[in-house]
């Protein structure tokens, strides 16, 4: 903790800071362990993820907030998913198909809906794959620019126009299929 602290300049920033580790750090890491299956990479890939939150810490507004827990577990997620892709390591499951989240947590898009076909958009978007998931997430709900998704997804901003372009067109046709 003491080497995330000496990163951060102000005392408010440490405070919201040493929160959001505490808050959040041990669901980070079941995010992490679950894509990869092992235990160093997943607090490694933790480590990198609040090195990224530290440079974005302006971009958390409520420290208990499902759009918080959004971000935090997008970051965590793309960086396991990244890291597995490079190592090639064997995992139980194949990385496209993981959801992201445990199954005793709600995926927090599900509170952001009032009514059924806002219901209905966010189960369509939880089934996009990753990492058009992420970047609908962070784009419409943490109101990201593709530069910064980019950096913290470790893509490009065209890479991250593109699967957003992909996954409103998926979106806009599994909601003309579900109207008919």
């Amino acid at each position: 903790m003491f080497l995330y602290l000496a990163m951060i300049d102000t005392e408010e920033d440490k405070s919201k800071f040493e929160k959001i580790y505490e808050e959040y750090r041990s669901g980070m890491y079941r995010i992490a362990l679950q894509v990869l299956n092992n235990r160093e990479d997943a607090e490694n890939i933790v480590h990198d993820a609040f090195v990224v939150l530290i440079d974005h810490l302006d971009k958390i507004d409520k420290i208990y907030d499902y759009r918080t827990w959004g971000y935090l577990a997008s970051i965590v997620r793309s960086r396991a998913i990244n890291y597995y892709n490079r190592e090639k390591r064997k995992v139980s499951f194949a990385p496209e198909d993981y959801d992201g989240w445990d199954s005793d947590d709600k995926d927090p898009l599900y509170y952001v809906v009032a009514d059924e076909k806002e219901k209905t958009l966010v189960n369509f978007i939880s089934e996009l794959p990753y990492p058009q998931k992420d970047v609908i997430y962070l784009q419409y709900v943490n109101e990201l620019k593709s530069k910064e998704i980019a950096e913290i997804l470790e893509l490009t901003p065209e890479n991250v126009r593109q699967l957003s372009r992909r996954a409103k067109l998926r979106l806009k046709a599994l909601l003309e299929e579900k109207e008919d």
